[in-house]
């Protein structure tokens, strides 16, 4: 069920980012579903090539090849847009609504095969129901109103916005953490999201563990669990 919710906003992603190129774009029915369903397929790519073990799918070396594999199956089976078009179009459904997303949310191996590593700064929980709702009623709305450019920029600038304030907040908790606990040589501090509002937090010393949450706009900071090593 969790991998199902973990889905969802980047399909949600990669059919708000497929509107404005198809706008105004003549072609019958079938053609744009089958637009939109091969955009859900570039989205999901990087997902079915990590579940079969291959990182490729998420790295910023790699997108390229996949970003060309899919634009010729587009021209072959659809063809309604010019090639650089539709290269440009998956290229931002790979990057925004799949290797972004999942590097803002839980990682993304972006410098593979030169490394491994699954890098991460975590602001955006993709299980969250928020932003699941979020998404789904911003692409109701711009389909009903026949794709309305206007509405999909206002619903993506708050979702930037809101992303922005995260990303500060989550600095602004880190540094407050560093500076609360300096004293005892912190070794680990991590900070995620528990949900839209609400940050969980870690921080690792020689002699115990302390682990909390923290209000994201408010500066609050709670104590939930504290783990004192034995010596």
């Amino acid at each position: 069920m969790q991998h199902i919710l973990g889905t969802i906003p980047h399909l949600l992603m990669a059919i708000l980012i497929t509107i404005p190129f198809i706008k105004n774009k003549k072609g019958t029915l079938i053609k744009i579903i089958m637009t939109f369903a091969l955009s859900c397929a570039v989205v999901l790519t990087p997902d079915i090539l990590k579940f079969f073990g291959l990182l490729a799918g998420h790295s910023l070396f790699f997108f390229p090849v996949i970003v060309g594999l899919y634009s010729i199956c587009y021209q072959i089976a659809i063809g309604q847009m010019e090639s650089k078009s539709v290269m440009v179009m998956f290229s931002f459904i790979l990057i925004i609504g799949h290797i972004m997303l999942d590097f803002f949310g839980n990682g993304a191996h972006l410098f593979y095969p030169f490394s491994e590593e699954d890098l991460n700064f975590s602001i955006i929980d993709k299980f969250d129901l928020t932003l699941i709702v979020y998404l789904l009623i911003l692409t109701t709305v711009v389909i009903k109103f026949n794709l309305n450019r206007q509405i999909l920029f206002v619903g993506l600038l708050l979702l930037v916005i809101f992303s922005g304030l995260s990303a500060v907040s989550k600095l602004q908790l880190e540094k407050q953490l560093s500076k609360e606990y300096n004293d005892e040589e912190v070794e680990l501090l991590i900070t995620y999201p528990e949900n839209a509002v609400t940050w969980n937090y870690q921080v690792r010393t020689p002699n115990r563990i302390i682990v909390g949450t923290a209000d994201k706009f408010r500066n609050t900071i709670e104590i939930d669990v504290v783990t004192e090593f034995q010596e």
